[in-house]
C-alpha cells in the first residue's frame, strides 16, 4: 500500500547537505553519494546532495572525483560540491551551504549517518505539516552494538560500545518529552529543517554546540515548531576507540551545557 501511494505522492523538493572535513571523510564520500543515489530513487519529488567541505590541503583527486560525479547523467544538476575556504569549523561549513541550498527542505546530515529513503520521505511531510524542525532518532550499527566500532582496516574492541549503544538508544525517549512543546532538539545530524527557518536563524561559531544552539534560538526567537519523530530512524558509527569517544562525547556535552 505505501509503495503504491508514493508512487502518486508528491513531496517536497529537497536537499541532504553533508558538511566534511578532510581528508577525515574523503574515502568514504564516494560510498555514501553510492547510497543516497539508491535511496534518492524512491524520493518522490525534486531531491539533491550538497557537499561542502574544508581542509588544510588541497584534495585534487576527490575534487576530480566528486566533478566526475556532478557530471554523470545520475547526479547532473543534483549535486553541488562547495569547499569552504575559510572554515575552521563544521559551523561555517554549514553557514555557506545555506548560501546554496534552494529547496524546501533541508536535511542536516554528517557523512557517517546514514538515513533510509522512508525516513528521509516522512522528514519532508512534517516540514509540509508546518513544522520547521523535525529530527529522527540515531541509531548505531551492528559493529557498534558488539563493542567493536570502527571499519574494517581500525576496527577494534571496547566495551564503551555497548554502554553507549544503550544510553544513546534510551536517551531520545527523554528528549521527545518536549515533543508536545513542539521544541524537540536538533542533535547535528539527522535534522530536516524548513529551509526559509534555518537560513534564518544560521549557526552561532562561538559554540562548539551549534547545532543544540540553532534548534533552540529558533524556538526562542523565533517560534519555531519542532519534534522529535521515533518512527524517523538514521545509523551512525562511533569513533573507533576510546580516546576518540571521548573527545566527541566531551564535545558534545560541552555543546549542551552552553544551550
Amino acid at each position: 500500500i505505501f509503495q503504491t501511494q508514493m508512487a502518486t505522492h508528491k513531496a517536497l523538493s529537497l536537499t541532504i547537505v553533508i558538511p566534511c572535513y578532510m581528508p577525515n571523510e574523503e574515502e568514504i564520500l564516494p560510498e555514501v553519494l553510492t547510497f543516497y543515489e539508491e535511496q534518492l530513487k524512491h524520493y518522490p519529488g525534486e531531491s539533491k546532495v550538497l557537499i561542502v567541505w574544508n581542509s588544510p590541503k588541497n584534495h585534487p583527486e576527490f575534487e576530480n572525483l566528486m566533478a566526475e560525479r556532478a557530471s554523470s547523467s545520475t547526479w547532473k544538476g543534483r549535486l553541488v560540491v562547495r569547499r569552504c575556504m575559510y572554515s575552521t569549523s563544521k559551523c561555517d561549513n554549514l553557514n555557506m551551504a545555506c548560501d546554496f541550498i534552494d529547496t524546501e527542505v533541508a536535511c542536516l546530515n554528517d557523512a557517517d549517518t546514514m538515513l533510509d529513503w522512508t525516513c528521509i520521505v516522512r522528514g519532508s511531510e512534517h516540514i509540509r505539516n508546518g513544522y520547521d524542525l523535525a529530527q529522527a532518532m540515531n541509531s548505531h550499527c551492528l559493529y557498534d552494538r558488539n563493542g567493536t566500532p570502527g571499519d574494517e582496516n581500525e576496527r577494534q574492541c571496547h566495551p564503551y560500545g555497548i554502554l553507549i549503544t544503550i544510553g544513546d538508544a534510551t536517551k531520545p525517549q527523554n528528549m521527545s518529552t518536549q515533543t508536545p512543546f513542539k521544541h524537540a532538539p536538533f542533535n547535528g545530524r539527522g535534522g530536516f529543517w524548513r529551509t526559509a527557518s534555518l537560513k534564518k536563524v544560521g549557526f552561532d561559531h562561538r559554540t562548539v554546540g551549534e547545532d543544540h544552539d540553532a534548534g533552540y534560538r529558533g524556538f526562542a526567537y523565533f517560534g519555531f515548531k519542532g519534534l522529535l519523530d521515533m518512527n524517523m530512524l538514521c545509523q551512525e558509527q562511533q569513533p573507533p576507540d576510546c580516546k576518540a569517544l571521548t573527545s566527541q562525547r566531551i564535545r558534545w556535552e560541552i555543546g549542551r551545557a552552553h544551550v
